[in-house]
């Protein structure tokens, strides 16, 4: 979760409001719907919370919290790390299996 609010001027000067939903998708960025991406964004959830203080009462001081929830991709870590190391995890055990004649088996 992020929060976003005034640290020293109040929602009186500062005047702190949503627009629509409180945040836009971009589908023309560089990055957008790129293959590469380890993360998705499952949900966005934005909530404004208004707090009164006693040193300045009649002023509110507005919280903007944000709670963005990420997916992790599991077809990137499957294809892209996991597969490749156990890959050659098991190829680098092949020179065991080299019969003891060929000379280039200690060089691997």
């Amino acid at each position: 979760a992020m929060e976003w609010g005034g640290w020293s001027l109040s929602d009186g000067l500062q005047g702190i409001n949503l627009t629509d939903v409180g945040y836009v998708f971009l589908t023309n960025e560089d990055t957008s719907g790129a293959s590469y991406q380890e993360y998705a964004i499952r949900s966005v959830d934005v909530s404004l919370k208004q707090s009164f203080y006693d040193a300045i009462p009649n002023q509110p001081w507005t919280i903007v919290k944000y709670t963005v929830e990420l997916e992790r991709a599991t077809f990137y870590y499957g294809t892209l790390i996991l597969f490749p190391t156990i890959l050659i995890t098991y190829l680098s055990f092949g020179v065991f299996f080299m019969s003891h004649e060929v000379g280039e088996r200690l060089s691997f």
